[in-house]
C-alpha cells in the first residue's frame, strides 16, 4: 500500500467519524433530587456535571426531554423542552441545574449536551420515583446506627430515611424540597456552610420537619440555636431507664438547656428530653438523647419525636391547576355583546329575505338579487369581523392570578396561575427573571402530539418560554412557582384585648396593596389600602367583624369590582389558600391573617411579543404575631375558633352570617390552643353562644377523663375551672355532639368564648 493511498484512506475515515467524537473526553453525569431520590408530585432539581477534558464549549447548551416513543403518542399537557446555555473551558468541569416539574422526571427523561446543535454527550435521568411515602435525609450517619430504621418500619413504614452527607446538603430550598423530614447529627453541625444552613432554615419555614438529635446546633452561637425549642447550656449523663421511657439501663448523654418556645413534648425526672416549636408553616424538634442512643424498643421517646412530625402539613404547595384554570376568566377581554350579534343577524335575516324580495319587486330589479344577495353577506360578514374580539385586541393578552404567601422578610412563596391569548396564532414568548418553575400547558391545543413541544430556556438569571405553532385565536396556559427571598413582608403586630383589636402594620414589600382584610378565625374586617412604605393604624371592635369563608371567599380577591360572568364562577371559586391548614379547619390556629390584594408581582412571566398586554392579580398572605395581654388574663370573643366537623349525618354549609347546621347530628371540635408565644395558656372558662335553651337539639360533650359523651343542658352554656377540666383534652380540644334535629332545621353553628390566662413561651 503507497503512502498517497494511506492518506487518502485516513481522510476519507476523518470525514465519516461523527463530529460528537471531537469532544470525546466530554461527559455528563445525571444526579435527580436528593441523591437519586425525588416525589412525583413536586419540582425536581436535575443536578448535572460536565467533565470537559478537551475542547473547550461556547455557547453550548443542555437540554432536558422525553424522548418520543412512536410517531402516534400524544404526549402530555404540561411536557416541555428545557434547555439551559453552558459555557465550560477545556479541562474544566461545570456543576449546575435544570429544575422540572415531578411528573415529567416520572416519565424518565433524557440530559443532552449540544455543540453547533450536535450531541456530544447524553445520559438518562434515573433515579427513585416516590409517589406517596414521606422522605427523610439524616446529614449524618450516626442517627441511622442504633433503632432509628426498625422503629419506624414498625409504627410509621411511610417514612423512608435516607443517609447524606454534610457536603451534598443542598444551599437551595427547592433543591430539598424532595425531603419531608432532615434530621442532624451534631457531630455533623460543623460542616454545613452558611448557605446550606440557610437553605435548610427557609426549607422549615416553607414546611419541612427538622429533628435536632442531641439538641444539635441548638448551642448559643451554633446556627440553629435561633429556631430550637431549647437553647442548649450543656451535656450530662444520665442512668436507668428515665422512668421507662428507655429499655437501656445504661449511662446516655444528654443535651440540657433552658427551654425557649414552642412545646414541651415528653420529660422526665425534672429533665426536658423532647419538645418543639412551629415555625412559618413547619415545625422545629428538639431531641436532648441523641438518636443514635435510642433503641427500637425505646417506643414512648420515638413517640414524642415524632408526634411533632406534621404528617398531615401541606408544605409547599405547587397544585396551581385551580390557579391556571381560574385566569382564563379575562375580564379585559371584552366580548361583543350577544344582543348586537343577534342583531346584526336577524337584521341580515329580514333585509335578505322579505325585505330584498319587496324593494327589487317595487323597483322591478328583482334580476339584481344575484348581486345584492353577495353584497349583503359581505357587508355583514364584515360588520361580525368588525366586532369580533380577535380583531379588536391589537396583539397578545396576558392574565396571571398569584397567591403570595410571606414567611418572613427573607422568604416568601409565589404560585401562580396564567393564561395567554393569541388572537391570530402563531409563536407565543414568554420571558420571566430568576429560577422560577415554569410548567407549561396545552389544554387549548388541537393538534396534540402533532404541535412542537414549548420550549423553556435558561441564560443567566432569565428565563424564556415559547410556544409554537399556536392555532389562530387560541390560548396557552403556565404555572408558575417559585421562592422569593427579597419580597419583603408586613411589619407590625396585633393586639387583642376582650372586644378590642389594636395596633400598627407597615407595608415593607415592593407591592401597593389596594385593599387589605385582617382575619382572626373566621371574622374580618376591612382596613383598606396599605401602599408600599407605608403604615396603617388598626383599632376594632370584633364583634362587629363579619364571617369570612375561608372556602369561597379568596377567589373574590382576584377580581375585586368586576364582573364576573356566570358561567365563569365555578372556576373563580376553585381558587383555595392551601398554604393554611384547612384539614385541621383551625384558622385561629395559625394565629392573626392580613390579607391583600394588589398587582404586578415581580418575576412572573409576562409576554414579550409586540403590542402584548399583561395583566395580573395577586392575593399577598402574611401571618401576624398575636398579642393578648403579656402574662394576665385575656378575653377571646365567640367567633374567632372556629368549630371543625368531625362527624355527621347531616351538613353544614357557610353562609355571609356565618355558619348553619342543615338537619340531623353533628359532630363538632373547637382547638382552644391559641397561636404563636400564648400556645401554652390557661384556659379558665369556656361560654357557648347561640344556645338559648329552646333550640331544637339535645347536646352532649365529649369528657376526656372518662372517654365518653354526656348530656348537656342546654340552659348551661358556662363552664369553669375544675368543672371544666375533664372536657379539654391535653391538645386543647373541646368536643360537642348536637343530636336529633329534623331533617328541615337550620340551626347555627354553635360559637365559642373563651377565658383564660396567657403564659408566654
Amino acid at each position: 500500500m503507497t503512502w498517497k493511498r494511506i492518506i487518502f484512506i485516513c481522510t476519507i475515515l476523518a470525514m465519516t467519524i461523527p463530529p460528537q467524537y471531537a469532544f470525546a473526553g466530554t461527559n455528563i453525569k445525571v444526579n435527580p433530587g436528593l441523591n437519586g431520590i425525588y416525589q412525583t408530585d413536586r419540582p425536581v432539581k436535575i443536578n448535572i456535571t460536565i467533565v470537559n477534558s478537551e475542547t473547550a464549549l461556547e455557547n453550548a447548551l443542555l437540554e432536558v426531554y422525553v424522548a418520543k416513543q412512536g410517531d402516534y403518542v400524544r404526549r402530555p399537557q404540561h411536557e416541555a423542552i428545557y434547555k439551559r446555555a453552558v459555557s465550560v473551558a477545556a479541562g474544566e468541569t461545570l456543576e449546575t441545574s435544570i429544575v422540572i416539574p415531578g411528573s415529567m422526571a416520572r416519565s424518565e427523561p433524557r440530559v443532552r449536551l449540544l455543540s453547533n446543535n450536535k450531541e456530544i454527550a447524553g445520559q438518562k435521568v434515573q433515579g427513585i420515583a416516590i409517589n406517596s411515602e414521606m422522605i427523610g435525609i439524616s446529614v449524618g450517619e450516626a442517627p441511622l446506627s442504633n433503632g432509628l430504621q426498625a422503629w419506624l418500619g414498625e409504627h410509621m413504614n411511610d417514612i423512608t430515611v435516607k443517609y447524606m452527607p454534610a457536603g451534598e446538603v443542598p444551599a437551595d430550598p427547592l433543591a430539598l424540597e424532595t425531603a419531608d423530614i432532615i434530621i442532624l447529627d451534631k457531630n455533623k453541625i460543623s460542616e454545613l456552610t452558611a448557605s446550606q444552613v440557610d437553605a435548610v432554615k427557609k426549607w422549615v419555614k416553607l414546611g419541612g420537619d427538622i429533628v435536632l438529635s442531641g439538641g444539635a446546633g441548638a448551642s448559643e452561637g451554633e446556627p440553629f440555636a435561633d429556631i430550637s425549642p431549647v437553647l442548649v447550656t450543656g451535656e450530662k449523663n444520665i442512668t436507668g431507664s428515665i422512668n421507662g421511657l428507655r429499655n437501656d439501663t445504661g449511662a446516655v448523654q444528654i443535651a440540657v438547656g433552658k427551654f425557649a418556645r414552642g412545646e414541651e413534648r415528653l420529660a422526665a425526672n425534672n429533665t426536658l428530653l423532647v419538645a418543639d416549636r412551629n415555625l412559618g408553616r413547619g415545625n422545629v424538634i428538639f431531641s436532648a438523647i441523641g438518636l443514635d442512643s435510642l433503641a427500637a424498643a425505646d417506643g414512648k421517646i420515638w413517640e414524642g419525636i415524632f408526634a411533632g412530625i406534621d404528617r398531615a402539613n401541606e408544605k409547599m404547595v405547587f397544585e396551581s391547576n385551580s390557579l391556571v384554570q381560574a385566569s382564563a376568566t379575562i375580564p379585559q377581554l371584552k366580548m361583543p355583546s350577544v344582543l348586537l350579534l343577534a342583531g346584526i343577524w336577524a337584521l341580515y335575516m329580514v333585509i335578505i329575505g322579505p325585505g330584498l324580495y319587496l324593494i327589487l319587486k317595487r323597483y322591478n330589479r328583482r334580476e339584481w338579487a344575484w348581486l345584492c344577495i353577495p353584497g349583503l353577506a359581505v357587508v355583514t360578514a364584515s360588520l361580525l369581523y368588525f366586532f369580533a374580539p380577535f380583531h379588536r385586541l391589537g396583539g397578545p393578552l396576558g392574565q396571571t392570578l398569584a397567591m403570595v404567601k410571606i414567611m418572613d422578610e427573607n422568604v416568601a412563596e409565589v404560585q401562580a396561575g396564567s393564561s395567554f391569548v393569541l388572537p391570530r396564532g402563531g409563536t407565543l414568548s414568554l420571558t420571566a427573571p430568576g429560577e422560577a418553575v415554569i410548567t407549561p400547558q396545552r389544554r387549548y391545543s388541537n393538534s396534540g402530539d402533532l404541535e412542537d413541544l414549548p420550549v423553556i430556556k435558561f441564560i443567566e438569571s432569565e428565563q424564556t418560554v415559547h410556544f409554537e405553532q399556536v392555532e389562530f385565536w387560541s390560548m396557552r396556559q403556565a404555572a408558575t412557582y417559585k421562592i422569593d427571598n427579597n419580597f419583603g413582608e408586613i411589619e407590625g403586630s396585633l393586639k387583642i384585648s376582650g372586644d378590642r383589636i389594636s395596633g400598627s402594620l407597615q407595608n415593607k414589600t415592593g407591592m401597593n396593596l389596594t385593599k387589605c382584610m385582617v382575619v382572626v378565625g373566621e371574622k374580618a374586617f376591612d382596613i383598606g389600602a396599605l401602599p408600599r412604605g407605608k403604615e396603617v393604624q388598626v383599632e376594632y371592635n370584633l364583634s362587629k367583624a363579619k364571617f369570612f369563608d375561608w372556602q369561597n371567599e379568596p377567589g373574590k380577591w382576584f377580581f375585586p369590582g368586576q364582573d364576573i360572568p356566570a358561567i365563569e364562577h365555578v372556576a373563580v371559586s376553585t381558587i383555595r389558600p392551601t398554604t393554611w391548614r384547612e384539614k385541621e379547619g383551625n384558622y385561629f390556629d395559625e394565629g392573626i391573617q392580613l390579607i391583600g390584594y394588589g398587582n404586578n408581582v415581580p418575576g412572573l412571566a409576562q409576554i414579550k411579543n409586540e403590542g402584548a398586554r399583561n395583566y395580573s392579580s395577586a392575593m399577598i398572605m402574611q401571618r401576624l404575631p398575636l398579642d393578648l395581654t403579656g402574662s394576665g388574663k385575656f378575653t377571646l370573643p365567640a367567633g374567632l375558633i372556629p368549630a371543625r366537623v368531625i362527624g355527621n349525618s347531616g351538613s353544614v354549609q357557610p353562609t355571609p352570617e356565618g355558619k348553619l347546621i342543615h338537619g340531623q347530628n353533628v359532630k363538632l371540635e373547637y382547638n382552644l390552643r391559641l397561636p404563636g408565644q400564648h400556645r401554652n395558656a390557661e384556659i379558665k372558662s369556656v361560654e357557648f353562644q347561640y344556645m338559648s335553651g329552646d333550640e331544637p337539639y339535645r347536646l352532649e360533650i365529649f369528657n376526656w377523663t372518662k372517654g365518653k359523651w354526656e348530656e348537656m343542658t342546654l340552659n348551661k352554656t358556662r363552664m369553669e375551672a375544675e368543672e371544666l377540666k375533664p372536657y379539654i383534652s391535653e391538645a386543647y380540644r373541646i368536643r360537642i355532639f348536637i343530636r336529633g334535629l329534623g331533617a328541615k332545621n337550620i340551626v347555627p353553628v354553635p360559637s365559642v368564648a373563651v377565658e383564660g390566662v396567657a403564659i408566654n413561651d
